[in-house]
C-alpha cells in the first residue's frame, strides 16, 4: 500500500512538472502605467522651471508625494497654472534680480514643488499650508483655494500689500525656503538665546490663539507671529518670510504692537537674521523686499491663465 501511494505521488508530481514546463508566461506585465498626456502647463514648466532652475513642479496627484495620514485631493489644473506662474514671478525672479543670476535659486530652492488641492488638517485645529523636506521638496497645500480676488483683511494683521493671497502662499514658500537656507548654513546660536526660555514647542497654537489678540500677545512676548513661538528655527524663518513680504509700515506697526520689551527682542533677532542673509548669502533683505513689493504690484495686471 505504501508503495502504491508513493508511486501515485511521484506520478502526480511528474505530471505537475510537465504541465509547468509547458506553460508559457506572457512577457508583458499586466500592470499598466497610466498614459500621461502632455499639457500646455507641462511644456511651460519644462522651459521655465526644469530648464531654467532644474526644479520639478508636480501638480498631478500622486499619493507617494503627499502625506498619507491626511485626507487630500488633487490640485485643480487651472489653479496650478496660476500658482506656477505667480511662484515664478514672486519667489524665483526676485532672487535672480537681487543676486544677479539664477545661481542662488538653482542652489537653494527646493528641487521639487508638489501642489495639493486641499489642506492638511491637524487634530489641534491648525492647517498645514506647506512643508519642506530635507532641503529638496516643498509641498504646497490648499491650491484649490487659490483666489486672486480675495481682498486683504486688516483684522488678520497680516502683511498683505495688495489683493493677492501673499500670506497663504508666498509667505509660506519663503518660510520653507528659509528653512532650507539655515539647513545649508546654520545661523548663530545667539539668535536662539534671545527667546530660549520662551519657546513653547507644539503648544504654540493654544498659548497664542489664532486671532488678533493671540497675535498681539505673541508679539509682546517677542515673536513676530504665533507660530514663531514654536522653536528658534520657526522663529528665524518667520522673521525672514514676514519681513520680505511686508511693507515697512506693517513692520513698524508690528513692532509698536509688541511694545518695548517684545519689540526689542524681535528687533534683536531680526538684526541677526539680516546679517546672516547678507554675510552668508550676499542678499540684502531690504532690496529683496523692495523687488518683491514691486513685483506684487505688477502682478495685479498679469494674465495668469495665459502660458504664452
Amino acid at each position: 500500500m505504501k508503495k502504491i501511494c508513493l508511486y501515485l505521488a511521484m506520478l502526480a508530481l511528474s505530471v505537475l512538472m510537465v504541465n509547468c514546463s509547458e506553460e508559457k508566461l506572457d512577457p508583458n506585465s499586466v500592470i499598466r502605467e497610466p498614459i500621461r498626456v502632455e499639457t500646455p502647463l507641462d511644456q511651460w514648466l519644462n522651459t521655465n522651471y526644469v530648464g531654467a532652475y532644474n526644479i520639478d513642479v508636480q501638480y498631478r496627484f500622486a499619493d507617494i508625494q503627499s502625506q498619507m495620514n491626511y485626507n487630500l485631493i488633487p490640485a485643480d489644473y487651472q489653479k496650478s497654472v496660476q500658482l506656477a506662474k505667480v511662484i515664478h514671478f514672486l519667489c524665483l525672479a526676485p532672487y535672480d534680480s537681487v543676486t544677479g543670476s539664477r545661481d542662488f535659486a538653482r542652489l537653494a530652492f527646493p528641487k521639487f514643488l508638489v501642489f495639493v488641492g486641499s489642506g492638511a488638517h491637524n487634530n489641534n485645529g491648525t492647517v498645514i499650508l506647506g512643508t519642506a523636506e530635507d532641503g529638496i521638496r516643498v509641498v504646497m497645500y490648499q491650491v484649490n483655494s487659490w483666489n486672486t480676488d480675495v481682498p486683504p483683511n486688516p483684522a488678520n494683521f497680516y502683511p498683505m500689500s495688495n489683493a493677492w493671497n501673499s500670506v497663504r502662499y508666498f509667505h509660506t514658500l519663503h518660510h520653507e525656503l528659509g528653512h532650507i537656507l539655515h539647513q545649508l548654513k546654520p545661523y548663530s546660536q545667539t539668535f536662539r538665546a534671545i527667546s530660549a526660555t520662551d519657546y513653547v514647542q507644539d503648544d504654540w497654537s493654544t498659548v497664542y490663539a489664532n486671532n488678533p489678540d493671540g497675535l498681539r500677545s505673541a508679539r509682546q512676548a517677542g515673536f513676530i507671529t504665533q507660530y514663531s513661538s514654536k522653536n528658534d528655527n520657526e522663529d528665524f524663518v518667520e522673521l525672514f518670510s514676514i519681513y520680505i513680504t511686508s511693507t515697512q509700515a506693517f513692520w513698524n506697526e508690528a513692532l509698536a504692537q509688541a511694545g518695548e520689551e517684545g519689540g526689542n527682542k524681535i528687533q534683536s533677532k531680526f538684526s541677526i537674521m539680516y546679517d546672516y542673509m547678507l554675510n552668508e548669502w550676499d542678499i540684502d533683505l531690504n532690496e529683496l523686499r523692495r523687488v518683491i513689493d514691486v513685483s506684487q504690484k505688477q502682478l495685479e495686471t498679469m494674465d495668469l491663465n495665459n502660458l504664452d
